[in-house]
């Protein structure tokens, strides 16, 4: 089993270049490999999520990747660089990134499109990293600004465009009248307008599922699971009154809001003592 460490962002946002990184993970856990994710991003669905760039990441990778035998780093918009490091900083992180990459097995380097390294790629203090990782890129243009390295293989660079974003992707038009075999292609139109659909409610069920407090369930008296009740708004306002009796207490004894709470407090207190 391979130990590698991945670190980009991945979905659910992230456009198509996420997904492409989820599923690079999704190969390897296939393959039997254990992988961990970094993502600068706190919706990502990764098991660090790691906001810090430049020379503060390095010192994090650098006393983790000594536990993995293969790294996986995307250089994308505002990691690992912010954009706005010195050269020195530049060149201290390529320094540095050289000596972590040194005691792994495999590196492999996707690069975003434009290439997301301020300064250029080159330099001395890049030389470790290029003469050993495999680097992916979007272009053609991209992978002619690289081969200009003198350490890099060109046979190790490889060019891979962006899969097209499924979710921002124009919707199939409905067919004119007059088209041939118009049932079948109406039938496609619809299939194909039902798994956006799907795509969109569940990648939003994704999202509220992950910032939704967990709900406590109970086991009711015929051994079914009830949901907690929702608390009644009013009967909420007037105990957030008991606890701060200040200007919350002087909101709820408005004429109205005061006669619900008083009715629903008197239907429970009838209700519990039937």
């Amino acid at each position: 089993m391979t130990r590698i460490l991945v670190l980009g962002t991945v979905p659910p946002f992230g456009g198509p270049r996420a997904e492409a990184l989820r599923q690079l993970v999704a190969d390897h856990l296939a393959m039997g490999d254990h992988v961990e994710i970094w993502s600068q991003s706190e919706l990502a669905a990764a098991h660090v999520h790691e906001p810090r760039t430049g020379l503060a990441l390095l010192a994090r990778l650098a006393t983790r990747a000594p536990r993995f035998d293969a790294l996986v780093l995307r250089f994308q918009p505002g990691w690992p660089f912010h954009g706005e490091e010195s050269r020195a900083v530049r060149a201290a992180f390529f320094a540095g990134l050289g000596v972590v990459v040194r005691r792994l097995g495999d590196v492999t380097v996707l690069l975003d499109s434009p290439i997301a390294i301020p300064g250029g790629v080159g330099g001395r203090p890049t030389r470790e990293l290029w003469s050993k990782a495999s680097v992916v890129v979007e272009t053609e243009a991209d992978r002619t600004e690289l081969l200009a390295i003198p350490w890099l293989d060109p046979s190790r660079v490889t060019v891979s465009p962006p899969p097209p974003d499924g979710r921002t992707a124009a919707l199939p038009g409905w067919p004119k009248p007059d088209t041939a075999d118009l049932r079948s292609v109406v039938m496609d139109v619809v299939r194909a307008r039902a798994v956006a659909g799907r795509r969109l409610r569940r990648s939003g069920e994704e999202v509220l599922a992950r910032h939704q407090p967990p709900v406590t369930t109970t086991a009711g008296p015929t051994g079914r699971t009830d949901l907690p009740a929702r608390p009644e708004p009013e009967l909420s306002l007037a105990f957030q009154a008991l606890r701060a009796p200040t200007r919350t207490f002087r909101r709820v004894l408005r004429p109205d809001l005061a006669t619900l709470v008083a009715r629903k407090v008197l239907r429970r207190l009838r209700a519990l003592l039937r």
